[in-house]
C-alpha cells in the first residue's frame, strides 16, 4: 500500500528558495527603474508648471519674465521668482490678491509644487541642528531672469537653446536655497546660511550676486566657457560635497526647463562650453547637442 508523501524535503525547500531569491533579485532594478522613472516625470511635471506661470507672468507684464534681482524698495522684488510664481499657479492666486497676509504666505513650509520628490536634502538639519523649511529644489537662471529679460524678445540665442529652470539639492553644503527671499544672510564669520534659490548668479554688473560659477562669452568665434573651469553639475553628490555655486540633479542626468517651455535632460558628461552655452540668452554661441 503506498502513502502520500506530505512535506517537502530539505532539497526542493533549497530550490524553491533559491528560486524566490532569482525572482526578487530580478525585480528589483525593475522596482527601482520604475520609481526612479516616476520621481523624474514628477519634476519634470513641475518644472513645467514653473514654465506655464512664468509665460503667464510675461503675458501679464508685456512679456517680462519676474527679476531675481533684490531691490529693498520694492515690495515684489523682495520675492525671489518662485514665490512670485506662485501666484499664477494653481491656489497661488491668493497670494497675489494679499501676498502679506500671514495665513496665505507659505513662509513655514516648503511648498510641495517647489521642491522635489527625488531631493535627498530635504530631510537633513543645517549646521545649527534645525529643521530647514521654505526649500526650494527648482532655481532659476539668474543669467536670465537677473537681467530684466523679455520672453520672446530678449532670447537672441533662441527659446529653445535657453534654459530657464533646472534642479538642486535644496540645503546644500550648509546653505539652504529658500524661495522667500531675495537677500543675502550671513551671520558675522559664517558662511551665508541661507540664499535665493538661482543658479549661475555671478558675473552681472551692477547686480549683487552670489559668487556662482557663470558663463564667460568671448566672440569670435563665439563660446561660452565657465568662470571656473571644469564646471558643468554635479550628479547626485553627497550634502557635505555638494558644490552651493552649481546645478545639481538628484537624478542621473540633469533636469532642464528650457524658454519655450520643453523639458529636456542633460547628460553628465555634456561638454562645459555646450552646457554653458545653454545658460546664456544672447550669447551667439553655435547650436549644439545635449
Amino acid at each position: 500500500m503506498r502513502y502520500l508523501r506530505s512535506g517537502m524535503t530539505l532539497v526542493e525547500l533549497l530550490v524553491v528558495i533559491f528560486l524566490v531569491s532569482l525572482l526578487i533579485s530580478l525585480l528589483l532594478p525593475a522596482v527601482s527603474y520604475v520609481r526612479n522613472l516616476s520621481l523624474q516625470i514628477s519634476s519634470k511635471n513641475k518644472i513645467s508648471a514653473l514654465f506655464i506661470a512664468a509665460e503667464q507672468h510675461a503675458s501679464s507684464h508685456g512679456g517680462k519674465l519676474p527679476s531675481s534681482v533684490y531691490n529693498p524698495d520694492d515690495l515684489v522684488s523682495k520675492a525671489p521668482v518662485q514665490y512670485i510664481l506662485l501666484w499664477y499657479m494653481d491656489g497661488g492666486k491668493a497670494y497675489q490678491e494679499n501676498p502679506e497676509d500671514p495665513k496665505l504666505n507659505p513662509r513655514s513650509y516648503s511648498h510641495p509644487a517647489l521642491v522635489s520628490p527625488a531631493d535627498y536634502s530635504l530631510g537633513s538639519t543645517h549646521r545649527s541642528s534645525e529643521p530647514l523649511n521654505k526649500l526650494c529644489s527648482y532655481p532659476v537662471n539668474a543669467q536670465v531672469f537677473g537681467r530684466q529679460a523679455n520672453l520672446p524678445k530678449s532670447f537672441a540665442d533662441g527659446t529653445s537653446n535657453t534654459i530657464l529652470f533646472s534642479e538642486h539639492l535644496a540645503n546644500c553644503n550648509n546653505i539652504a536655497f529658500q524661495y522667500t527671499t531675495n537677500e543675502i544672510v550671513a551671520p558675522p564669520g559664517l558662511d551665508p546660511i541661507w540664499r535665493r534659490p538661482t543658479f549661475a548668479d555671478g558675473g552681472i554688473s551692477g547686480v549683487l550676486t552670489f559668487g556662482d560659477v557663470y558663463p564667460i562669452t568671448t566672440r569670435s568665434p563665439s563660446i561660452s566657457r565657465p568662470s571656473v573651469p571644469g564646471k558643468t553639475f554635479q550628479v547626485r553628490p553627497s550634502i557635505t560635497d555638494c558644490d552651493p555655486t552649481i546645478l545639481q540633479t538628484p537624478h542621473s542626468t540633469l533636469i532642464c526647463g528650457f524658454a519655450d517651455g520643453s523639458i529636456r535632460s542633460l547628460h553628465p558628461k555634456i561638454a562645459d562650453d555646450a552646457f554653458w552655452a545653454l545658460v546664456t540668452m544672447n550669447g551667439g554661441e553655435p547650436a549644439g547637442t545635449d
